[in-house]
C-alpha cells in the first residue's frame, strides 16, 4: 500500500536515505524525515514541488469537482488571476488573511474592485483562518463533493484545510513549496485535497527572504508626500518623484521590509511613470498606491512590476 507524507504529500520509503520522502519506520511514520525536521524543529529543506503550474491546473480540472482558491490581498496580481481563469471547473477566489487588511479598508469594496480591475464574474469572498471568519460560506460551498484547496505559494492553504477539518494534521510552515504533492485529508464531512502551491514566473524576493518576511501581522500602511526631487527606498527598489509637484504614495507591503527617505536619485535603470489613483504592483513585495504621481521614476524590475486601476478606494 502506498503511504503519503501528511506534511507534504510525497510518497514516503524507508530504503534511500538521501531520496525524497525517507522515513525511518514506514509504519509508525506519518512525516517524511524533511518534514518531521521541519515541524519539529523549524529545519528548513527548498525543494521544487513535483507539478509546473500548467500541470497543476490540468491536474485539478481533471480529478476536483470543486477549487477553493487562495491569495492574500498584497499578491493579488494578473499573474495569479490569469491561473485562477485557467481553472475551469466550479471555483471561488478567496482572499485569505483578512487580518492583515486596514480596518480602514471596507473589505466589500475591496471585492467590488477585484472584480472590476480583473474582470472577474467569480464568487470572491474573505477569510480569516485564524478566527474563523467566513470558514463556513467555504464548507457550503464543498458541500459533498470532491475539492481541492489551491492557491499561489504562502497562501495560506494548509491553515485553511486545518480550519476546515478542526484538526492540525496538514503542516503549517512559512517556508516556500512545504507541500509537493496533493494530500488527501479526511473529516467527517468530506474529503479536501490539499496541492502544492502554484510558483510566480519571477519574484523580487528570493525563497529565503519569502520564508523570513511572510506577513501574518495587520499591514500598516506607509503613506508619504514625496517633495520634488526628493523619493524612498524600499528595501532596494526606489520611487523617486521626479516632477515638480508633490506625489502621494501609499506603500501596502511587507511590514519588514526597510524604509527610507532619499534626496539624490541613486544611479540605475527606471521606469518612468504618470499616475493617478493606480496602483504599482511588485510581486511577493506588496504594492504601492499612487493618489497622484505626475512623475516618478521606479527601479527598472523587469517582469516584476504591473499597473493597474487602485484596489483600495483613494479618499
Amino acid at each position: 500500500m502506498i503511504k503519503k507524507c501528511i506534511g507534504c504529500g510525497v510518497v514516503l520509503q524507508d530504503t534511500d536515505e538521501s531520496a525524497v520522502g525517507y522515513v525511518k519506520d514506514i509504519n509508525k511514520m506519518d512525516y517524511c524525515m524533511r518534514c518531521f525536521k521541519l515541524k519539529n524543529y523549524n529545519e528548513a529543506s527548498t525543494l521544487t514541488p513535483n507539478y509546473s503550474n500548467l500541470e497543476l491546473v490540468e491536474l485539478i480540472n481533471v480529478q476536483f469537482d470543486k477549487c477553493v482558491f487562495l491569495v492574500d490581498i498584497l499578491n493579488i496580481s494578473s499573474e495569479v488571476i490569469k491561473v485562477f481563469k485557467k481553472i475551469n471547473i466550479p471555483k471561488i477566489l478567496v482572499i485569505s488573511k483578512l487580518d492583515i487588511i486596514p480596518k480602514s479598508i471596507k473589505v466589500n469594496d475591496i471585492i467590488k474592485r477585484i472584480r472590476l480591475v480583473y474582470q472577474l464574474d467569480a464568487n470572491i469572498i474573505t477569510i480569516s483562518s485564524l478566527k474563523s471568519i467566513n470558514i463556513n460560506l467555504i464548507r457550503k460551498f464543498i458541500g459533498n463533493d470532491k475539492a481541492c484547496i489551491a492557491g499561489f505559494t504562502n497562501s495560506g492553504k494548509s491553515s485553511l484545510i486545518n480550519t476546515l477539518v478542526n484538526d492540525n494534521r496538514v503542516l503549517i510552515s512559512k517556508n516556500v513549496n512545504t507541500t509537493l504533492d496533493f494530500i488527501r485529508v479526511d473529516s467527517d464531512d468530506f474529503v479536501l485535497y490539499d496541492t502544492p502551491g502554484f510558483r510566480y514566473e519571477h519574484t523580487y524576493l528570493d525563497e529565503k527572504k519569502l520564508t523570513n518576511l511572510t506577513i501574518t501581522n495587520l499591514i500598516k500602511p506607509a503613506i508619504y508626500q514625496l517633495k520634488p526631487n526628493t523619493g524612498i527606498l524600499l528595501d532596494e527598489i526606489v520611487l523617486f518623484n521626479n516632477s515638480n509637484e508633490l506625489t502621494n504614495l501609499t506603500l501596502y507591503t511587507n511590514n519588514y521590509l526597510p524604509i527610507k527617505k532619499v534626496f539624490k536619485k541613486p544611479d540605475g535603470n527606471y521606469l518612468n511613470m504618470r499616475l493617478k489613483n493606480q496602483d504599482i504592483v511588485i510581486k511577493t513585495v506588496g504594492f504601492i498606491s499612487t493618489r497622484n504621481a505626475p512623475d516618478l521614476d521606479v527601479s527598472k524590475l523587469e517582469e516584476l512590476i504591473e499597473v493597474r486601476e487602485t484596489l483600495f478606494k483613494v479618499m
